[in-house]
């Protein structure tokens, strides 16, 4: 079965994939739970259009695979690709993946790394079991701006697999910018298996599930579109979407869920809640941009003429863009004890 082919995608509104697993978690800006529950349940179908992202992503995965093979202890894959010299090997997996466990869950992984090998964690045991192997190509100002370099959605697919597979250990091959190979080693995670199959398990069964039933009519043809009694059943099924969370993406869907309506609405106590607290929100906002913009004012009282500064961990740069504006930015690694105090600080705003 061809990635994105249209067998492909009819094949994914029996249950839930990996790659769903952080839009159904609230963790992607690129789809939400929303827009994912309408996808199953039949109400709304995204433009299956294999996009440049998507096209180099699934291309360049044999190439990524490849690579990994060569990847010494040392973390010199080069030489080793040059001269020949495969350290590990893996396998593909022709089909999906299912676990009886959780019947609402497949995993379409890349590809199981061959047992009896040992793992970037770890190079003197070898792995007594087959293990997962993601490939994934990103740019570079994603792997920026997240602490361990991978994006929350890729943990959150590759815990996924774990959890379907039943195994204690993945690697994930990343090629950022399609120039610099990173390979990272992730451990299953109890507590985050856990909270997927709580999360996904009550997102199928308590609400894509009920809504299909209700759509039943719908799908056989008994009902049509545009009649009182489809725009009911509809009315049902919005009742048992998921709740609205915190992405970009769910913004978005929303925006053009509602672009042609255009009428006023009685506030209810909840809205009124909603609107007060958005109100605190942009009050604490803008105190903290007041904050950030003294301190770099600081640095650039600081930098002068001088267009980067090299930190401990990091740097930054304050250099014209094509406006010949001066644009300073921050790349700077917090460590373990002030990210506790950040989000100790967060939690003490009681949002």
């Amino acid at each position: 079965m061809k990635a994105h082919s249209e067998e492909w995608y009819e094949f994914r509104k029996n249950g839930v994939g990996g790659s769903e697993i952080g839009a159904i978690l609230g963790l992607s800006n690129y789809k939400s739970s929303l827009e994912v529950f309408h996808e199953k349940v039949g109400l709304f179908q995204s433009p299956n259009i294999e996009n440049e992202p998507m096209f180099h992503g699934t291309e360049l995965e044999d190439y990524v695979m490849k690579l990994w093979q060569y990847w010494g202890p040392d973390g010199d894959y080069i030489d080793n690709f040059r001269k020949g010299i495969v350290i590990r090997k893996c396998r593909r997996v022709n089909g999906y993946i299912t676990n009886p466990k959780y019947p609402w869950l497949f995993s379409s992984v890349d590809r199981l790394i061959n047992k009896n090998q040992p793992s970037v964690l770890d190079w003197e045991i070898a792995m007594d079991e087959e293990k997962v192997l993601e490939c994934k190509t990103i740019s570079g100002w994603l792997v920026r701006i997240w602490e361990s370099g991978i994006p929350p959605y890729h943990l959150a697919q590759i815990q996924s697999y774990m959890t379907v597979l039943e195994v204690d250990y993945a690697e994930l091959a990343i090629l950022v910018d399609g120039r610099k190979l990173d390979i990272y080693g992730v451990k299953h995670s109890p507590e985050f298996s856990e909270r997927i199959l709580q999360v996904t398990g009550d997102f199928w069964n308590e609400r894509v599930l009920p809504a299909r039933e209700l759509m039943k009519p719908v799908y056989e043809g008994k009902v049509k579109e545009g009649t009182s009694e489809y725009e009911d059943i509809v009315a049902q099924v919005y009742q048992l979407e998921p709740d609205p969370d915190g992405s970009e993406a769910y913004k978005n869907f929303m925006n053009e869920r509602y672009k042609e309506v255009s009428q006023p609405k009685e506030s209810t106590s909840s809205d009124e809640h909603a609107c007060k607290e958005i109100s605190r929100i942009q009050a604490i906002k803008k105190l903290l941009d007041e904050k950030e913009l003294l301190h770099k004012n600081s640095l650039r009282a600081s930098m002068g003429e001088f267009d980067e500064m090299k930190l401990t961990n990091g740097k930054v740069t304050w250099r014209s863009n094509a406006k010949n504006t001066r644009v300073m930015r921050v790349f700077n690694t917090i460590d373990e004890q002030t990210s506790i105090e950040a989000k100790q600080a967060f939690i003490s705003l009681n949002l």
